[in-house]
């Protein structure tokens, strides 16, 4: 067994099924962002003042968005991460819904993805192939694919790189 975290922000426990329940059971973690609704998603942060792509990683929220997927959700979406949840139309959050099915949908048959570093690899040792599909994720300076107009850019949102396309994605 391998274990390496390039940023140094995890940890690895083995739990007894009672303990994993009472850790991680009931009310600690979201529903599965592949099994939520447009309409829970849209009830669960459509209050918050928070940033969208900063809520769309809290796993108490929804769980199973990361940080890539949540740049590339907000970019097939078309809304600007930084948009705040309660501004957001319904028109918006079913965008993000579709958009997240689709974006996770895809990371799965192509089995993830693994960046530069090589930290991800399947159970087999493999790559990954969804790298090969980003649309914005560590693209910061590209042209962007879609619109040919704009340039990926990167911020920080919440100690996290955010990536974007100023002109697909307004404000």
């Amino acid at each position: 067994l391998l274990y390496w975290d390039r940023r140094g922000l995890g940890n690895v426990r083995l739990f007894s099924p009672d303990e994993l329940r009472r850790q991680w059971g009931e009310g600690r973690l979201g529903p599965d962002a592949l099994a939520i609704s447009a309409e829970q998603l849209r009830d669960a942060l459509r209050g918050r003042r928070r940033p969208v792509k900063v809520a769309l990683l809290d796993q108490a929220i929804v769980a199973g968005i990361g940080n890539l997927y949540a740049s590339e959700i907000l970019h097939v979406a078309e809304i600007h991460p930084a948009a705040r949840c309660d501004r957001l139309t319904r028109a918006q959050w079913q965008r993000i819904h579709a958009a997240t099915q689709h974006v996770l949908r895809e990371a799965i048959r192509y089995e993830g993805s693994t960046l530069s570093d090589g930290t991800y690899r399947n159970a087999l040792n493999q790559a990954g192939g969804y790298q090969n599909h980003h649309r914005v994720y560590d693209l910061a300076g590209q042209q962007c694919r879609r619109c040919e107009m704009g340039v990926i850019q990167r911020i920080v949102q919440a100690q996290r790189a955010t990536f974007f396309c100023p002109h697909c994605q307004r404000r």
